[in-house]
């Protein structure tokens, strides 16, 4: 994954989405951006346009939220704790990485760009190169077979339930860090490791 994950940006897009709301004279609701944490399309969409009352058409809000995100993350999004030394790690073990987004894979190339890590990915796919989106196991599935390597072989980190549903219904090792939200009962007993950071989740399942 990468907001959240690799990325501190979903404080970011919290903060954006509260003052879209402002601007709108609505109430900061941030239990619906929760909501669609780690999700995207049409279902993502519906639970902020149910969150609207009519005050305001869903494509007007998504404009304005878009352009407080991009306003908040132009010098970058910081990384989360661990990360670079993860990355450092598996790169001295030439192991092969890719990430699996739910956000769009131009801005989430942009965003690796802006935040030096990059070029540590063989291969990017985002919400926009699969047509099922997590929890849906589509896009490890794509990024496994992009890498040329059987998903049970992969490790993979998640921060949101419905992105670790994803990866462990691929049948990968998962690792769930989480961030703005703590694992529901439910995801928690899928049996996959659950850590403070990245890095400590890595040690754990013996990837390094």
């Amino acid at each position: 994954d990468m907001d959240g994950l690799l990325l501190d940006t979903e404080r970011l897009c919290l903060e954006a989405f509260v003052a879209t709301r402002s601007a709108f004279g609505l109430s900061p609701s941030r239990e619906t951006f929760l909501k669609v944490v780690g999700r995207r399309g049409e279902q993502a969409s519906q639970i902020i346009r149910d969150s609207l009352d009519g005050t305001v058409s869903f494509e007007t809000f998504d404009r304005g939220w878009d352009r407080r995100i991009d306003d908040l993350m132009a010098n970058g999004a910081s990384l989360k704790p661990g990360v670079l030394e993860l990355l450092e790690a598996l790169k001295a073990q030439a192991t092969p990485m890719a990430v699996a987004t739910s956000t769009g894979s131009k801005l989430a190339k942009q965003n690796l760009k802006n935040a030096g890590i990059f070029e540590y990915f063989q291969t990017i796919v985002g919400g926009d190169d699969v047509e099922k989106h997590k929890p849906d196991p589509e896009p490890y599935l794509t990024a496994a077979r992009a890498l040329g390597v059987d998903p049970s072989q992969c490790a993979a980190f998640e921060d949101s339930d419905p992105g670790t549903r994803a990866a462990v219904a691929a049948g990968m090792t998962t690792v769930q860090v989480p961030d703005l939200l703590e694992p529901s009962s439910e995801v928690a007993k899928l049996g996959h490791v659950i850590a403070a950071d990245i890095l400590a989740g890595a040690k754990r399942i013996g990837l390094i």
